[in-house]
């Protein structure tokens, strides 16, 4: 990809792949290896897409120590969030943001937005002063206003369904405005979902848990969880078998 930036053109290499460069560089090094994550989801391709031969894995799937009463998800469908449909559906979401945002009056909370269009959507259409909007080039800042805050701040981001800890009292609800489509606008996304269209389901799903995760951090941590995207019908039926029984 290139895009350019003032007077400079910018590029971007990716490998299309990463599974050799992983057996080179890492596996080759070490004669064992323990992995933990809680969204392998799928153990023949995250050893595939990883360069790890599935004959020299053993393989243990565990269940959540978290109380389902403490992570309860509550799919409330407005419309699907599709190329075709979403700004016909996006009326539909505003209301029901407004009924959530208000419903935890007190509360922090984070909304998983999916994109960039749909984060400038909501700045322009719903006004509150509990949302902190964050962008690529604010992340950080706008993470440290949300944990350091008293007030019953909110977090609006595409891009903090992983590395985020919204432990206790930093998130208490959150809302999930879109299911996370990789976007096929890159040019790598695309390759790979020509090459793999089974790869593309994993990454959505193991995405969708990554978000849900984002706030419920321990057996005694709690949150509610909101899906508003239609899609997530189609991903009950298409990909729900990937799915780990927590969830």
């Amino acid at each position: 990809d290139k895009k350019k930036d003032d007077k400079e053109w910018l590029w971007e290499i990716q490998p299309l792949w990463t599974d050799e460069i992983m057996r080179e560089k890492v596996w080759s090094r070490y004669e064992h290896v323990f992995l933990m994550s809680g969204t392998i989801i799928d153990i023949k391709k995250f050893c595939k897409v990883n360069g790890i031969d599935i004959n020299d894995v053993a393989y243990l799937r565990l269940g959540s120590s978290f109380p389902v009463k403490n992570r309860p998800i509550y799919y409330i469908p407005k419309g699907k969030m599709s190329y075709r449909n979403k700004v016909e559906a996006w009326k539909d979401y505003l209301p029901t943001i407004e009924n959530i945002i208000n419903k935890y009056k007190g509360k922090k909370g984070i909304i998983h937005v999916g994109n960039y269009e749909l984060w400038e959507w909501l700045k322009r259409d719903y006004k509150n002063d509990r949302l902190i909007f964050a962008s690529s080039e604010d992340r950080q800042k706008s993470l440290d206003r949300h944990l350091t805050s008293e007030s019953d701040t909110i977090l609006v981001s595409p891009s903090m369904k992983q590395g985020v800890d919204l432990k206790d009292d930093l998130s208490r609800f959150q809302i999930i405005l879109k299911v996370p489509y990789p976007s096929l606008g890159s040019k790598v996304n695309k390759m790979r979902f020509e090459e793999d269209k089974k790869w593309y389901s994993w990454v959505v799903v193991m995405d969708l848990i990554q978000q849900y995760g984002r706030s419920i951090r321990s057996s005694t941590d709690y949150a509610d969880t909101f899906i508003l995207d239609s899609c997530f019908s189609d991903i009950l039926a298409k990909s729900g078998h990937l799915m780990p029984k927590y969830f």
